[in-house]
């Protein structure tokens, strides 16, 4: 941007703006957010036994 100061008076145009106002109305891309593609954990298939803490 400041390479190109002419770029600064394009991007407070009122065409700009509009463009800005309408993405903020109506978001067309939605991102999902993070997802780990390669888990270090897995969920539980089954429930682990519970221990008393005494032994026998």
């Amino acid at each position: 941007l400041w390479t190109y100061p002419q770029v600064r008076l394009l991007m407070h145009s009122p065409s700009i703006e509009l463009l800005r106002l309408v993405q903020r109305a109506f978001p067309v891309v939605k991102y999902p957010g993070v997802q780990d593609s390669y888990p270090l954990m897995r969920a539980l298939t089954t429930p682990a036994p519970i221990s008393s803490g005494l032994s026998e």
